[in-house]
Parts: C-alpha cells; structure tokens; sequence
C-alpha cells in the first residue's frame, strides 16, 4: 500500500458501562446520571461492558453489550462486526486499539492481521 491511499482504519474500545445496566426482571435500564459500580451491584443490577468498533471517517459504529461477568470474546464480537458491515469488506487495513487492549487479544487474532500486507493490529504509543 503507498503512504498516498486510503487506508481503512478501524477503533476497538471496551467500556464498563455506568449507565445501562442489566436487571433481572425488567432487562435493560438506563441512568440519566452515571452509577457507581458498587452501588449498582447493591441495587442487584448486572454490570455491563460496551463493545465498541467505530470506521475512521464514517458516521457508523457497531456495539454491543456484554455481561461484565461474562464478556465475549474480542475475536467474535469483531467476526459479527465485520460481517454485519459487509459494504467494509472485512478486517481494516488498520484496526487501532490501546496499549491495554492490545495485550488482550489473542495471539492467533495478532498474527490473522499481520499475515497480509493491508492487514496490522498497531497499539497507540
């Protein structure tokens, strides 16, 4: 790829969520203010963790939530982001994630996006 293309880009964050949570008996519930995690599990809600993919230049996104005590895995949550998106033509040519982030993927996910020239994993410096 020459430096004067495009080159699609991509951000991976994860959250905790402070205001969406999850309740046994009436689903998802929303706070207008954030909710300490502690109080929150006082009142018997589910803390939540918010899957993000944002495309550098484009208005979409694509979440999802995750039960703080049971999280996705990264590869899949990317696999059914990659897929419900299918004008992007799969991974990026650049996925962006942070330092933390970065030493949460797999090993095998690192080297999928290292194996071709037009697909890396880069962790901000």
């Amino acid at each position: 790829m020459t430096p004067t293309e495009d080159t699609r880009t991509q951000q991976l964050s994860l959250q905790v969520a402070k205001t969406v949570f999850l309740h046994p008996a009436n689903g998802l519930v929303f706070s207008r203010d954030p909710i300490r995690l502690a109080d929150a599990r006082r009142a018997g809600l589910t803390l939540l963790v918010l899957y993000g993919l944002t495309y550098q230049g484009l208005p979409a996104k694509h979440w999802e939530l995750h039960p703080l005590d049971a999280p996705a895995p990264l590869e899949s949550f990317l696999t059914r982001a990659w897929r419900a998106a299918a004008w992007l033509k799969g991974p990026p040519d650049k996925l962006e994630v942070s330092e933390a982030l970065f030493g949460a993927l797999s090993a095998a996910l690192r080297d999928l996006l290292r194996q071709s020239e037009r697909q890396r994993c880069t962790a901000p410096s």
